[in-house]
């Protein structure tokens, strides 16, 4: 999926954990895995540009050499891994759902794919009152005559809830 079209995804599939949609409790991680505070971005036979935030975390650096058009947009790119690798939130790697003992799931589950946008609802006491939101980034099946288990890998989707401009004028 291209990264345009993961902005402000339709959410593809609700989960609901008291519900008993998940096949066991998913176990969030609090860790810097992706933090990368420092990018630079080099184009392929071209120039290179940084981008850095400062965060009590330190300084973390990454690189990347990607095959763009311009030099003038290699900021851009910096600027936007470094949006995408400094979100402080909890990680929820892996969601388990057992299709064979909720076959009403099998049909939303059909329609994921990477990059797909799922929630799940009504979490634990641990995280009252809200919604985990996500991004799948890998989906494993193990599946036998008596079993159907789907675990989805995932990250935070709030980095790609941005804002969008409205194409309604304003008239007073």
């Amino acid at each position: 999926i291209p990264r345009s079209a993961r902005y402000n995804g339709a959410v593809a599939m609700t989960l609901d954990w008291t519900g008993g949609d998940l096949a066991e409790a998913p176990e969030p991680t609090d860790d810097d895995q992706r933090f990368r505070s420092r990018w630079t971005v080099k184009r392929t036979d071209g120039s290179e540009a940084t981008y850095e935030v400062s965060d009590r975390r330190g300084r973390v650096p990454d690189s990347a050499e990607i095959n763009i058009a311009e030099d003038r947009r290699l900021g851009w790119h910096a600027m936007w891994r470094t949006a995408l690798t400094t979100i402080d939130e909890l990680r929820w790697p892996v969601i388990t759902i057992d299709l064979l003992a909720h076959p009403e799931l099998i049909p939303g589950f059909l329609g994921i794919r990477i990059g797909s946008r799922i929630q799940v609802t009504n979490p634990k006491d641990q995280l009252p009152g809200i919604s985990i939101d996500l991004i799948v980034e890998g989906i494993k099946q193990s599946f036998t005559r008596y079993k159907w288990v789907v675990d989805l890998a995932c990250s935070p989707a709030s980095v790609w809830q941005v804002g969008t401009w409205g194409t309604s004028r304003y008239s007073a």
